[in-house]
């Protein structure tokens, strides 16, 4: 699930994969609060880099989207 819902996050889940990675986080409270926090954690890096943030900068961001997506508690 872990997987699906970030393919979900990032935009690249599709068809009846999205459908039901969204339906289950519909009725899933840790895995909902977990796609949230991605698709923030994902808006956030995505608008950092067109603030032409440095490359070093960037890349912290990503390491502390990727730690506190990790610590998210979630069933799969």
């Amino acid at each position: 699930m872990e997987k699906l819902l970030n393919k979900t996050a990032e935009g690249s889940a599709r068809g009846i994969a999205r459908w039901y990675a969204l339906a289950h986080a519909a009725r899933c409270g840790p895995c909902r609060r977990f796609l949230n926090a991605l698709i923030e954690m994902i808006a956030r890096l995505r608008a950092s880099k067109n603030e032409g943030l440095p490359d070093e900068t960037a890349q912290r961001l990503k390491s502390s989207a990727a730690a506190a997506a990790a610590n998210i508690p979630f069933d799969d």
